[in-house]
């Protein structure tokens, strides 16, 4: 069986991965906020894949879909082990991810929180930053070893004549 891939999980109108999602008469699927923002754009209940009209402004969730969404972004990190919430805040003072549940938890009271997306780019420059000077120490020591090696093998040479 082939591996389900992240755009096999998108919902057709925000991209995102399926968030409680929504089987439509025509069976495809989307999110429900996204179903609920259509229809109250429109009017009307439209399918936006097949652009098949429909009645009736409660489709069932699509548990199946859901299920699958859940373990996909599980395995990719994103949601909350203890919640299963999507990890949307990083706390400051624990320098980790968090869901909306655990930021109003006790064990996070009086913590500082930022989006996950405003903190991923500084943590990565970061990272950056400390590879370049591992990879700079790393070379240094490098360079140290051969001399080193160099200082051995001269030695030897000069212990054999």
């Amino acid at each position: 069986m082939s591996e389900i891939s992240e755009e096999d999980l998108q919902c057709p109108v925000c991209y995102d991965i399926f968030t409680d999602p929504v089987l439509l008469l025509c069976s495809h699927s989307l999110c429900r906020a996204c179903y609920q923002q259509l229809c109250s754009t429109r009017g009307f209940h439209e399918c936006p894949i097949c652009r098949k009209r429909f009645t009736g402004c409660h489709p069932p969730n699509n548990l199946a879909l859901r299920n699958v969404c859940e373990s996909f972004l599980q395995k990719r990190n994103v949601l909350c082990d203890e919640h299963r919430e999507k990890l949307r805040l990083f706390c400051l003072d624990d320098k980790h991810p968090v869901c909306l549940v655990c930021r109003d938890s006790e064990k996070h009271r009086n913590h500082t929180f930022r989006p996950v997306d405003e903190v991923a780019p500084l943590l990565k420059e970061e990272l950056k930053t400390a590879l370049k000077h591992l990879q700079e120490k790393l070379e240094s020591f490098k360079e140290i070893k051969q001399s080193f090696d160099d200082a051995a093998q001269h030695i030897k040479v000069r212990n054999i004549q």
